[in-house]
């Protein structure tokens, strides 16, 4: 349970610094994959929109944890 939540939490940092004004890149979407072939685009608020639910799941599993642990 904590790895996961550390992976969430991971993710959502990511997520935060591709999408950050400061440290965007000057187009409107990120890449999803990398080779030549990939042409699926996230924009910032999908990217954001993932992050959110990303924190309500890692919400989740801090819950859990503490259930499991009383």
């Amino acid at each position: 349970v904590q790895d996961l939540n550390r992976k969430g939490s991971a993710l959502c940092s990511l997520i935060t610094s591709l999408t950050s004004p400061a440290k965007a890149p000057n187009k409107s979407a990120i890449t999803n994959g990398g080779g030549p072939t990939a042409h699926t685009y996230l924009t910032n608020k999908e990217l954001m929109g993932i992050q959110q639910n990303m924190s309500f799941v890692s919400e989740g599993y801090t819950d859990l944890g503490e259930t499991l642990k009383g």
